[in-house]
């Protein structure tokens, strides 16, 4: 047996097995891995943490006084990220025949809808805008009912009742949302205040138009709704911007995923290399044994070849 044993080198250590180029060359693939999702965990950390320092600045821009709609925002532009919650102030006139209404609104925690319009800005009291005729077209929120029925009973009825004067108006000015597909049994229904979408329902759009839109106050909502303020529950929106900051823990979960992804991925090439490490002590500890069968099957074989030969000499 101890033949057998010297005749075997013993098995490495885990050290060794872990400098071998194979498994370093998976350890660096595992690292460029493990990279990639703290990388991605980092991002979404960074927003979660964005999103509740903006909430909060939204949150101071919405206590200052109102300035002009094109201090803050020009057709065709972005705007910047500090204008958005900030109140505004100008005059324009209504298209009666693009009211419609928003499906899926939150109005604190109540799901309703939005009454929505278009308004050609003639006056952004920043010394822009023009006749309605050429002025560009912005979005407007109006208000808010929790009834689909009274919104669409509203819109309709603003369509035949609003009026052509100029009005004077003011609200918060808020990000564009992106054009979403409606997948239920009205595929023509709005789910989103897209501006860049509804340029398209317009009856008459401008050839400039905003990519922001305005949530009226409740003195501007009322003085768009006229005569036709009567015809069902409208509340004036809730503002986005006062609304608490809050600490996006949606992605901080999503932090948390690629952190434990990241954490795998070096756990997974420290496994494999375990294995191999502990499939070769297994194999190293049975082969003596191994060997040493090997042997006696060996000189039971040259014993019997050897009496096979003793007895056919003994009959020649």
């Amino acid at each position: 047996m101890s033949e057998a044993a010297s005749a075997h080198p013993a098995p490495p250590s885990m050290g060794r097995v872990l400098v071998r180029p194979k498994w370093l060359g998976v350890l660096a693939l595992a690292l460029v891995v493990a990279s990639v999702f703290a990388w991605l965990g980092r991002w979404q950390l960074e927003s979660a943490f964005l999103s509740l320092e903006h909430g909060r600045t939204v949150a101071q821009e919405s206590t200052q006084p109102p300035v002009g709609l094109g201090e803050l925002a020009q057709p065709q532009q972005r705007v910047a990220d500090a204008a958005v919650g900030r109140q505004v102030t100008f005059a324009g006139v209504v298209d009666a025949r693009d009211f419609d209404v928003v499906a899926e609104r939150l109005q604190g925690e109540r799901l309703g809808y939005w009454v929505i319009g278009h308004v050609a800005v003639t006056d952004d009291e920043a010394g822009g805008s023009g006749a309605a005729e050429v002025a560009p077209g912005l979005a407007v929120a109006v208000g808010w009912t929790e009834d689909a029925a009274s919104a669409t009973e509203l819109a309709t009825r603003l369509q035949a009742s609003a009026g052509d004067g100029e009005l004077e108006l003011s609200g918060r000015l808020e990000y564009g949302q992106a054009p979403q597909v409606n997948r239920g049994d009205d595929a023509q229904a709005l789910t989103a205040m897209a501006p860049t979408h509804l340029i398209n329902r317009w009856a008459e759009p401008a050839a400039q138009n905003y990519g922001i839109y305005v949530s009226l106050d409740e003195p501007s909502m009322l003085a768009v709704l006229g005569p036709a303020s009567g015809s069902g529950e409208l509340e004036a929106i809730t503002p986005q911007a006062l609304e608490a900051p809050q600490l996006n823990w949606l992605n901080i979960f999503y932090a948390i995923e690629w952190a434990l992804f990241a954490g795998f991925a070096i756990f997974m090439w420290w496994r494999l290399a375990r294995d191999e490490y502990e499939k070769e002590r297994r194999e190293a500890a049975e082969a003596p044994s191994v060997l040493a069968e090997q042997l006696k099957r060996d000189r039971l074989k040259a014993m019997l070849d050897e009496r096979t030969k003793g007895e056919a000499l003994r009959l020649d």
